[in-house]
């Protein structure tokens, strides 16, 4: 396979602005939520600061920390035994910036903890809490599905900031469970269509097309105020996600978008499919402006065809003499009656 998607901003979840200073691993709300002995929504109260200064093991050296104790006020437990009333936890804070989610005090969100020894500290130094809005409040069957919609609720209620509902998204693309899944579906009608956008982009990297609707609404006739790097990460994942031949009708109303990066998208997503009915789409691309979406077009012609004949060129190959395979291949199209997409004929 010849296309480069935005690997990096996918894994990564990189979309996100000002709510991340420094890379960070991705979340893992299921391994988070099973090694937490106390997840709880509330507040931050008070922290006594550098109780004591010690050096742990981190990334395979020894780092200097100071050791804090932090009053919690509990609003709501969603796992463990504690009732409603202060709780006091010990967390390390680094001499030097590592990315570690540090709450401030009177922060207000949600926090995982473990108990260590009978003392409670942070779950995970990069993922220790979320920001949430007060007055959430939830009923849930199930630790998981209880943190899940927590995260649901945030990008929902409209006292959210961006960052919040942001920070919420990015936590909910990387669950694994039915739970999440469900709850991504919930915001991609949000008020805010960024956000609503970007839950599409993250139900589609699941192979999940629910959004679909609500990304060709964006794109159709172009990316309407989308942030640079999400216009270009929502056209990957449909270059990814997307491989079912009944999806073909949509696909070829995504490649009359102005995106260059949605086009691009699309022309993989078509390949993707291995359907004659992509034929039509494939030879539109053939025409584009942009060489990346007349090289996927290359492509995917020869491989839905079957008829590569030394005509499946790398990418620097096309570049050198692409005539040669344009010309090739816009005879084949011009050869053959291709096939309209059913719903496209009427």
């Amino acid at each position: 396979m010849h296309f480069r998607p935005v690997w990096i901003a996918i894994v990564l979840g990189l979309i996100f602005s000002s709510a991340f200073a420094a890379v960070v691993p991705v979340p893992d709300v299921e391994k988070l939520t099973e090694q937490s002995t106390l997840i709880v929504v509330g507040e931050l109260t008070s922290t006594q600061r550098d109780i004591r200064a010690t050096t742990v093991d981190f990334s395979g050296r020894r780092i200097n920390v100071r050791v804090q104790r932090g009053t919690f006020r509990i609003d709501q437990v969603l796992k463990g035994d504690h009732q409603p009333s202060p709780v006091t936890v010990e967390f390390a804070v680094p001499d030097t910036s590592l990315g570690w989610s540090v709450p401030p005090e009177h922060a207000y969100g949600l926090f995982f903890f473990k108990d260590t020894g009978g003392t409670l500290e942070l779950t995970d130094v990069y993922h220790a809490w979320i920001s949430v809005p007060r007055g959430i409040s939830v009923t849930a069957g199930t630790p998981l599905e209880g943190v899940v919609e927590v995260l649901g609720e945030v990008i929902s209620i409209p006292d959210s900031s961006r960052d919040m509902k942001q920070i919420a998204l990015w936590y909910l693309e990387f669950a694994k469970s039915d739970a999440s899944t469900r709850a991504l579906r919930g915001v991609i009608t949000n008020a805010d269509p960024i956000v609503g956008v970007n839950a599409a982009r993250a139900l589609m990297l699941r192979g999940d097309v629910s959004g679909l609707e609500v990304i060709k609404r964006a794109f159709l006739p172009g990316p309407q105020s989308l942030p640079s790097l999400l216009e270009e990460t929502v056209s990957n994942a449909i270059g990814i996600g997307i491989r079912d031949p009944k999806l073909i009708p949509d696909l070829e109303e995504l490649l009359s978008s102005s995106s260059r990066y949605m086009r691009r998208g699309v022309a993989m997503a078509l390949m993707r499919t291995g359907s004659p009915d992509a034929l039509n789409g494939l030879g539109r691309a053939l025409a584009d402006s942009d060489f990346e979406v007349r090289y996927y077009g290359v492509l995917g012609l020869a491989r839905t065809t079957g008829d590569a004949r030394g005509m499946t060129p790398h990418m620097e190959e096309f570049k050198a003499d692409e005539i040669k395979y344009l010309s090739y291949w816009r005879e084949r199209v011009n050869a053959q009656k291709l096939p309209t997409s059913p719903r496209n004929q009427e």
